[in-house]
């Protein structure tokens, strides 16, 4: 499902700590299902990627949430790198797309 089609959401059964001030620019977030409890980390810009999506109901509203966090403007980032985040947020089952 696209941004512009859903609303991101945390899956059932993962919990999320979320760590901006941690690391380098953007920080960490970790993610991990809740019943084997392996833990991912999520690091610098895509972290703020995630973090962002969970705010976001379309890619504009994504792009101007990370610009703004990342403190670039949005015209700096890249549409397919945001979608490619959360194509991988997808994939390893930490966040779904709700219809909107």
């Amino acid at each position: 499902m696209s941004p512009g089609q859903a609303r991101w959401v945390l899956a059932d059964g993962w919990g999320m700590v979320d760590r901006p001030e941690d690391g380098e620019h953007g920080g960490r977030v970790y993610l991990a299902p809740v019943r084997t409890g392996e833990i991912h980390v999520v690091t610098g810009a895509a972290a703020v990627v995630a973090r962002s999506s969970l705010f976001s109901t379309d890619l504009p509203e994504l792009r101007d949430r990370t610009a703004d966090a990342l403190q670039v403007t949005p015209e700096e980032l890249d549409d397919e790198v945001l979608v490619e985040v959360l194509d991988d947020l997808q994939r390893l089952g930490a966040v779904v797309g709700r219809p909107v």
